[in-house]
C-alpha cells in the first residue's frame, strides 16, 4: 500500500469510447505519474516500467487480455529477443527518443514454386532519403501508449512514398489494391543509442525483429537500436483510417502510439535514461 495522489474526472469528450482501452493513466516522466510515486513511496527501488501490448494476431485473445505491465523494471520471460536500447532526450518530460533515419524493409520470403520446390527471396531494404533529420526531431518524438494511433510529420511523407514505390513498384495509395498474398514492407525506424549499463548483456549482430542493432543499415553508427514496425501494425485502419498519419507540421512533435507498441516489451527507464524494446507476444501465461 502506498499513498497515491490522483485527480477527478469532471468531464469527458467520447475520444476513448472506439478504443480498446476506455480510460488512461499518467505514465509520462513526471512526478504526479503512477509509477513515480510508487517509488517516492518506496514501493518499487527502481524508476522503471515496462509495457507489452498484445500483438495483432492476437485480437481475440486481447479483447480479454491486452498485455502485461511490470511495475519496477522488465521481465525477460516475455522476451523473445534481445532488448536493445535507444537514448531518451534528459531534458524532457516523456520519453523522447532521438530519430537518426528510417527504412522500408520487405523481410525474406519463402515461395513454393511450380515443380514443388522451395525458393528464399532475399529482404529488400530501401531507406527514406533527403530526410531532413534535424527537422524531423523538432518538437520532440515520443513513445505514449496513451494514443492509440502513430502521427508523424509531413515532411517524411514524401520520402515514405518514394521509398515505397521503389521497393514495392507501386504508389503507396494503390495498396489496398495489391494482388492477396503480397508481402508488404516493415517499418524500421533507427534511434540514438543509449549508454551501455555496467553489468548487462548487450546485443550484437542482426535479426529480422526485435533485438536489432544497426550493423547493416549504418556503418558508422553500428550498435544504434532499431525499432522494427511490422506491415500488419501501421497499415491498419481504424474507425476507416490510417493509423499511421503522416501530417504534422514541423515542430509540433511526433507520437509513437500504442498501434505501433504491440508486439514489444517497451522498458521505460527513466533511471538510464533510455528505452528498451524487445520482440514479444505479451501473454501472461508466459509468467505464470
Amino acid at each position: 500500500q502506498f499513498r497515491f495522489r490522483f485527480a477527478c474526472q469532471t468531464n469527458i469528450t467520447g475520444l476513448f469510447l472506439t478504443q480498446l482501452a476506455d480510460g488512461i493513466a499518467g505514465m509520462d516522466r513526471g512526478e504526479e505519474s503512477l509509477w513515480h510515486q510508487m517509488w517516492k513511496e518506496g514501493v518499487i527501488s527502481k524508476r522503471q516500467f515496462s509495457l507489452c501490448f498484445a500483438p495483432k494476431e492476437k485480437v481475440g485473445y486481447y479483447k480479454s487480455h491486452a498485455g502485461v505491465m511490470t511495475i519496477g523494471g522488465t521481465d525477460k520471460q516475455l522476451h523473445q529477443s534481445p532488448m536493445v536500447y535507444a537514448a531518451i532526450m534528459p531534458q524532457s518530460d516523456w520519453f523522447t527518443v532521438y530519430v537518426k533515419a528510417m527504412y522500408l524493409e520487405v523481410p525474406p520470403v519463402v515461395v513454393r514454386n511450380n515443380n514443388g520446390t522451395k525458393t528464399t527471396l532475399k529482404r529488400r531494404v530501401e531507406k527514406l532519403q533527403n530526410l531532413n533529420v534535424t527537422n524531423l526531431n523538432k518538437g520532440e518524438i515520443i513513445f505514449d501508449s496513451g494514443t492509440t494511433d502513430t502521427f508523424l510529420p509531413k515532411l517524411m511523407r514524401k520520402p515514405f512514398e518514394k521509398a515505397w514505390k521503389k521497393l514495392m513498384g507501386k504508389p503507396y495509395k494503390e495498396r489496398k489494391a495489391m494482388d492477396d498474398g503480397v508481402v508488404f514492407p516493415d517499418f524500421l525506424i533507427q534511434m540514438r543509442a543509449a549508454a551501455v549499463v555496467q553489468g548487462e548483456d548487450v546485443a550484437s549482430g542482426v535479426s529480422s525483429g526485435g533485438g536489432r542493432l544497426a550493423h547493416d543499415l549504418d556503418a558508422a553508427s553500428p550498435n544504434d537500436p532499431i525499432y522494427v514496425i511490422r506491415s500488419k501494425h501501421y497499415l491498419g485502419k481504424r474507425n476507416g483510417k490510417d493509423i499511421l498519419i503522416m501530417t504534422e507540421e514541423e515542430g509540433d512533435g511526433s507520437i509513437l502510439g500504442a498501434s505501433v507498441m504491440m508486439g514489444h516489451d517497451i522498458l521505460h527507464d527513466a533511471e538510464n535514461n533510455r528505452v528498451g524494446f524487445a520482440d514479444s507476444d505479451c501473454q501472461l501465461e508466459s509468467l505464470l
